[in-house]
């Protein structure tokens, strides 16, 4: 079917013999997520975030009993849509105040959803994160504006992470397993306001790693060392290391090589 919105739409299907017949169907209708206050072009504005919104005309939002003419869909795609208002034809809501928000597109309206009004950015500090693919934890660092830890979710790739030692600047996360891959997609939504990050899984890295210190080795005064088959160093012939390789001619500038290097003691092999 086209990319389209509404009810009762209709396409024509012609076959060899001649025979015409016509589907009747409708769009599954919009669904709000979430929303964050971005500029573009040195200009804020105000975004909600979800699917199903108009691409080809404007989006009729009420916001707490008040209609606004959002933007046609911009910026995302037939998961991931967004439609925006500009700040400076916004109300002027204190911080911490309820949204209770609809949208009404081709007459099929979404379901409510309540957002808390946050006009401070809320930001992760980290662009990547690199974690193993079979599950644990690891912290998230940025501006989260509220201590509240119940107005906040994370989701990697739509998976939702359960959140723990929660401050307005670091809280822990636990995430399932989840396959080898790059370029995962972590949503924060703190109060519905939304930040994003990357994620890749990799194999072979573990969530939480301990070492144990070396004991110091002491000589005797006015002793000299010699040396003897008994100082070589020994190393296990089943030891892998993890090496990351910062490529920098990846567009992102970020890790994105990773490698496991078999030592052996006659035949080190790098394998990617």
């Amino acid at each position: 079917m086209p990319r389209g919105v509404g009810l009762n739409q209709s396409v024509n299907l012609h076959f060899e013999n001649g025979k015409v017949f016509t589907i009747t169907y409708d769009y599954i209708g919009p669904s709000i997520f979430s929303y964050n206050i971005t500029s573009y072009d040195d200009f804020p504005w105000f975004l909600l975030w979800g699917v199903g919104f108009d691409f080809l005309a404007e989006n009729n939002v009420t916001i707490n009993n008040q209609l606004f003419n959002f933007t046609k869909s911009i910026g995302g795609n037939n998961l991931d849509n967004a439609v925006g208002f500009e700040m400076n034809r916004f109300p002027n809501f204190t911080s911490g105040t309820q949204l209770n928000i609809t949208i009404n597109v081709a007459n099929q309206i979404s379901d409510q959803v309540t957002f808390y009004y946050f006009p401070q950015s809320i930001n992760i500090t980290e662009k990547k994160f690199i974690l193993s693919y079979s599950g644990g934890s690891f912290e998230i660092n940025g501006a989260f504006i509220t201590n509240d830890a119940s107005l906040v979710f994370v989701t990697i790739n739509g998976t939702q992470c359960s959140i723990s030692s929660y401050t307005n600047t670091r809280f822990t996360i636990t995430y399932p397993p989840k396959n080898v891959g790059f370029d995962y997609v972590l949503i924060l939504t703190v109060g519905g306001y939304r930040a994003e990050s990357a994620v890749d899984f990799i194999n072979g890295l573990t969530p939480t790693q301990t070492s144990t210190p070396t004991p110091t080795q002491t000589s005797t005064p006015n002793s000299t060392p010699k040396p003897s088959d008994d100082s070589k160093i020994s190393i296990s012939s089943n030891l892998k290391i993890l090496v990351v390789v910062d490529d920098p001619l990846s567009p992102l500038n970020e890790l994105n090589a990773i490698y496991e290097l078999d030592v052996d003691q006659n035949n080190p092999n790098l394998n990617k």
